[in-house]
């Protein structure tokens, strides 16, 4: 859903209703607790905003990156702060035992899955507003901010890609196995297969495409159209071929398929008519359409996530029963 409501940073005319919708859910997906208008004024910056109408519209309105995802600038301050106290209870950890016993605890519940699952969360944002930072550097925090998140994006990039070839070329040999089932599980990926770490790849790698063409390519929509097609083609073929997720859960591929579905028609449908159609009523209609296509999507994950909440229940419940009896 993530990636669907932020297809109207792709360069078309957009249908008024369909901007007035998007925007309402871009709070949630981008996780704006915090307001961007506060972030401003504690950091003494001014909004600057950019060229691009479909940016501001979609809340990227400011050229800074610390405004653009202010929620998630504080929670990457956060972690920053967690993984430093964990250090400071690993390093008194090995003089004292009463701390040793915390040291491991935070060390367990932290590494790695923490940054690892919150950076999967925060990827999509954190790359367009530090590539649409990148366009108006200057001498201040938003720009040394963005250019670290860029460096720290295309170097997990790059490590997940040289991963993927690793495994690739060692298939069959136990290390390749231990070392992508370590990898996926961390990512809820639990089928030790390397070619499901296609699943992973590909999920880092599409966003940061999408970042890219989207701040890159203003003036090239049907450019910016046909890389998103391109990724989610690929994602279809490899949760169809590879099946990722397995064996335990077999049904969410079924689910991830689904979703890169609503992406697929999304993008096919939705990004050539708001270019093409030219009479307004039926300009709102394609919007309409369109918001369809988002509560749809949203209706679809809630009853997924609610059967994974009773499945999860249900299996505590079990648990709690065997161990009294």
């Amino acid at each position: 859903m993530q990636l669907l409501c932020h297809l109207p940073l792709i360069n078309v005319k957009l249908p008024g209703n369909a901007t007035l919708f998007t925007n309402t859910l871009m709070a949630y997906v981008r996780f704006d607790v915090i307001k961007a208008d506060t972030v401003r004024k504690a950091m003494g910056l001014e909004w600057n905003l950019t060229t691009f109408e479909n940016f501001e519209q979609a809340g990227y309105g400011s050229k800074y990156s610390v405004i653009n995802i202010s929620t998630i600038f504080f929670m990457i301050i956060c972690l920053v702060i967690l993984l430093l106290v964990v250090a400071l209870f690993h390093c008194f950890g090995k003089k004292y035992k009463n701390v040793k016993s915390i040291s491991d605890w935070l060390y367990q519940v932290t590494f790695w899955q923490v940054p690892v699952r919150l950076f999967m969360l925060i990827l999509l944002p954190l790359s367009i507003s530090c590539v649409q930072n990148m366009m108006f550097l200057e001498g201040d925090f938003p720009s040394v901010f963005a250019i670290a998140g860029i460096v720290i994006i295309a170097l997990i990039t790059l490590l997940t890609i040289l991963l993927q070839f690793c495994m690739c070329r060692s298939i069959g040999t136990k290390r390749k196995r231990n070392m992508s089932g370590w990898l996926t599980s961390v990512a809820y990926i639990r089928n030790a297969d390397p070619r499901a770490f296609q699943f992973l790849t590909l999920f880092i790698l599409r966003r940061v495409l999408f970042a890219l063409v989207c701040n890159l390519m203003p003036k090239f929509y049907s450019g910016q159209a046909f890389v998103v097609l391109i990724c989610s083609l690929w994602m279809m073929i490899i949760l169809h071929k590879f099946c990722p997720f397995g064996p335990q859960d077999v049904w969410l591929n079924y689910v991830a398929f689904i979703n890169e579905l609503f992406v697929f028609f999304g993008v096919m449908n939705f990004i050539p008519m708001s270019n093409l159609v030219r009479d307004v009523d039926q300009l709102w209609a394609v919007g309409r359409t369109f918001m369809c296509l988002i509560t749809a999507c949203i209706v679809f994950n809630l009853i997924n996530l609610t059967v994974m909440m009773i499945q999860d229940v249900k299996t505590w419940a079990l648990t709690r029963q065997l161990k009294d009896s």
